[in-house]
Protein backbone atom coordinates (compact mmCIF):
# COMPACT_ATOMS: atom_id res chain seq x y z
CA UNK A 1 0.00 0.00 0.00
CA UNK A 2 1.45 3.45 -0.90
CA UNK A 3 0.14 6.98 -1.02
CA UNK A 4 0.14 8.34 -4.82
CA UNK A 5 1.54 11.84 -5.35
CA UNK A 6 -1.46 14.18 -6.63
CA UNK A 7 -2.22 17.65 -6.91
CA UNK A 8 -5.79 19.48 -7.53
CA UNK A 9 -7.19 22.93 -7.82
CA UNK A 10 -10.53 23.86 -6.96
CA UNK A 11 -12.71 27.09 -7.62
CA UNK A 12 -15.53 27.75 -5.22
CA UNK A 13 -18.09 30.81 -4.92
CA UNK A 14 -17.27 32.17 -1.33
CA UNK A 15 -20.41 32.21 0.12
CA UNK A 16 -21.78 30.25 2.94
CA UNK A 17 -24.14 27.83 1.24
CA UNK A 18 -21.72 26.50 -0.86
CA UNK A 19 -20.02 25.41 1.73
CA UNK A 20 -20.98 21.99 2.24
CA UNK A 21 -21.02 20.94 -1.54
CA UNK A 22 -17.11 22.53 -1.89
CA UNK A 23 -15.99 20.76 1.28
CA UNK A 24 -17.17 17.17 -0.14
CA UNK A 25 -15.40 18.13 -3.62
CA UNK A 26 -12.46 18.31 -1.83
CA UNK A 27 -12.57 15.48 0.64
CA UNK A 28 -14.00 12.85 -2.20
CA UNK A 29 -10.70 14.00 -4.10
CA UNK A 30 -8.64 13.23 -0.84
CA UNK A 31 -10.27 9.91 -0.15
CA UNK A 32 -9.62 8.57 -3.32
CA UNK A 33 -5.94 9.16 -3.74
CA UNK A 34 -5.35 7.73 0.09
CA UNK A 35 -4.57 4.36 -0.66
CA UNK A 36 -3.29 3.05 2.73
CA UNK A 37 -6.96 3.55 5.11
CA UNK A 38 -5.18 2.48 8.04
CA UNK A 39 -4.44 6.22 9.01
CA UNK A 40 -7.39 7.56 6.76
CA UNK A 41 -9.95 8.41 9.81
CA UNK A 42 -7.58 10.48 11.37
CA UNK A 43 -6.44 12.11 8.11
CA UNK A 44 -10.27 12.40 7.11
CA UNK A 45 -10.77 14.78 10.64
CA UNK A 46 -7.47 16.89 10.37
CA UNK A 47 -8.54 17.59 6.48
CA UNK A 48 -12.23 18.04 7.35
CA UNK A 49 -11.67 20.57 9.77
CA UNK A 50 -8.81 22.81 8.20
CA UNK A 51 -10.62 22.96 4.61
CA UNK A 52 -13.86 23.45 6.79
CA UNK A 53 -12.59 26.54 8.52
CA UNK A 54 -10.23 27.58 5.33
CA UNK A 55 -13.73 28.13 3.95
CA UNK A 56 -16.07 29.41 6.44
CA UNK A 57 -12.92 32.22 7.10
CA UNK A 58 -13.07 32.74 3.07
CA UNK A 59 -16.70 33.67 3.11
CA UNK A 60 -16.60 35.52 6.91
CA UNK A 61 -13.63 37.56 6.53
CA UNK A 62 -12.32 37.83 3.27
CA UNK A 63 -15.01 39.54 1.05
CA UNK A 64 -14.09 38.30 -1.78
CA UNK A 65 -16.29 36.53 -5.00
CA UNK A 66 -14.14 33.03 -5.24
CA UNK A 67 -11.78 30.76 -3.08
CA UNK A 68 -9.51 28.50 -4.55
CA UNK A 69 -8.37 25.44 -2.81
CA UNK A 70 -5.55 23.49 -3.90
CA UNK A 71 -4.81 20.09 -2.49
CA UNK A 72 -0.98 18.35 -2.75
CA UNK A 73 -0.39 15.01 -1.32
CA UNK A 74 2.54 13.14 -1.62
CA UNK A 75 4.16 10.13 0.79
CA UNK A 76 4.75 13.04 4.15
CA UNK A 77 2.23 15.45 3.47
CA UNK A 78 -0.96 16.74 2.36
CA UNK A 79 -0.82 20.18 1.54
CA UNK A 80 -3.95 22.50 1.48
CA UNK A 81 -3.51 25.67 0.26
CA UNK A 82 -6.42 28.26 -0.17
CA UNK A 83 -5.89 31.71 -1.99
CA UNK A 84 -8.49 34.75 -2.36
CA UNK A 85 -8.31 38.18 -3.28
CA UNK A 86 -9.62 39.44 -0.18
CA UNK A 87 -8.99 41.28 2.57
CA UNK A 88 -5.91 40.25 3.75
CA UNK A 89 -4.83 39.21 7.51
CA UNK A 90 -4.66 42.31 9.75
CA UNK A 91 -1.36 40.98 11.10
CA UNK A 92 0.53 41.17 8.22
CA UNK A 93 -0.82 44.32 6.85
CA UNK A 94 0.19 45.71 10.25
CA UNK A 95 4.10 46.18 9.52
CA UNK A 96 5.18 44.49 12.70
CA UNK A 97 8.56 43.53 12.85
CA UNK A 98 9.98 40.02 12.03
CA UNK A 99 10.29 37.88 15.24
CA UNK A 100 6.63 39.64 16.58
CA UNK A 101 4.87 37.06 18.64
CA UNK A 102 0.96 38.40 19.31
CA UNK A 103 -1.88 36.40 20.96
CA UNK A 104 -4.64 36.09 19.04
CA UNK A 105 -6.88 33.81 20.98
CA UNK A 106 -6.67 31.60 24.46
CA UNK A 107 -8.93 29.33 26.16
CA UNK A 108 -8.75 27.00 28.95
CA UNK A 109 -6.23 24.40 26.97
CA UNK A 110 -4.06 26.93 24.61
CA UNK A 111 -2.64 30.03 23.10
CA UNK A 112 -3.05 30.57 20.09
CA UNK A 113 -0.24 32.99 18.53
CA UNK A 114 0.83 34.71 15.22
CA UNK A 115 4.70 35.06 14.62
CA UNK A 116 5.55 37.56 12.00
CA UNK A 117 8.14 35.47 9.38
CA UNK A 118 8.67 38.80 7.29
CA UNK A 119 6.85 41.36 5.93
CA UNK A 120 4.12 39.40 4.45
CA UNK A 121 4.11 35.96 6.39
CA UNK A 122 2.53 35.35 9.32
CA UNK A 123 3.19 31.54 10.94
CA UNK A 124 0.55 30.33 13.58
CA UNK A 125 1.51 28.65 16.75
CA UNK A 126 -0.69 26.78 19.50
CA UNK A 127 0.90 26.94 23.25
CA UNK A 128 -0.88 23.88 25.28
CA UNK A 129 -1.55 25.70 28.78
CA UNK A 130 -0.94 23.07 31.32
CA UNK A 131 -2.35 23.59 35.12
CA UNK A 132 -3.05 27.58 33.77
CA UNK A 133 -6.14 28.80 34.85
CA UNK A 134 -6.99 31.01 31.90
CA UNK A 135 -10.06 33.12 31.34
CA UNK A 136 -12.28 31.59 28.54
CA UNK A 137 -13.45 35.08 27.37
CA UNK A 138 -10.28 34.41 25.00
CA UNK A 139 -12.22 32.20 22.68
CA UNK A 140 -12.84 35.06 20.25
CA UNK A 141 -12.99 35.22 16.29
CA UNK A 142 -10.02 33.34 15.58
CA UNK A 143 -10.91 30.12 16.86
CA UNK A 144 -11.19 28.85 13.90
CA UNK A 145 -7.20 29.20 13.23
CA UNK A 146 -6.62 27.61 16.23
CA UNK A 147 -8.44 24.79 15.12
CA UNK A 148 -6.39 24.95 12.04
CA UNK A 149 -2.98 25.13 13.93
CA UNK A 150 -3.94 22.11 15.93
CA UNK A 151 -4.73 19.92 12.74
CA UNK A 152 -1.66 21.03 11.16
CA UNK A 153 1.98 20.08 11.54
CA UNK A 154 2.56 23.79 9.79
CA UNK A 155 0.23 26.79 8.86
CA UNK A 156 1.31 29.86 7.52
CA UNK A 157 -0.25 32.65 5.80
CA UNK A 158 1.33 35.10 3.29
CA UNK A 159 -0.12 38.44 2.11
CA UNK A 160 1.66 39.40 -1.65
CA UNK A 161 1.09 43.16 -1.52
CA UNK A 162 2.02 43.71 -5.42
CA UNK A 163 -0.74 41.20 -6.81
CA UNK A 164 -3.04 41.07 -3.33
CA UNK A 165 -3.31 37.73 -2.99
CA UNK A 166 -4.28 35.77 0.16
CA UNK A 167 -2.14 32.36 0.77
CA UNK A 168 -3.20 30.24 3.48
CA UNK A 169 -0.87 27.11 3.63
CA UNK A 170 -1.91 24.01 5.95
CA UNK A 171 0.50 20.58 6.28
CA UNK A 172 -0.95 17.28 7.52
CA UNK A 173 2.12 15.26 8.15
CA UNK A 174 0.73 11.58 6.77
CA UNK A 175 2.30 8.82 9.04
CA UNK A 176 4.68 5.82 7.53
CA UNK A 177 2.13 3.57 5.53
CA UNK A 178 1.66 0.55 7.31
CA UNK A 179 3.37 -2.54 5.63
CA UNK A 180 1.66 -5.88 4.24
Amino acid sequence: MHTRYSGKYFTFINVSTALTSSLKQVLEYIEENLADFAYAEDIYFKTKAIITELLTNGFKHAGAETVNISIDIDPQYITIVKTDYGIPFPLVVSGSPQGTKTMLSYDIMHHLYAINLNARQVKFLVEDIIGDETDIKGVGEHFGLLIITKCSEEFIYDFDEASKLNTFTAKVKLPPPAHV
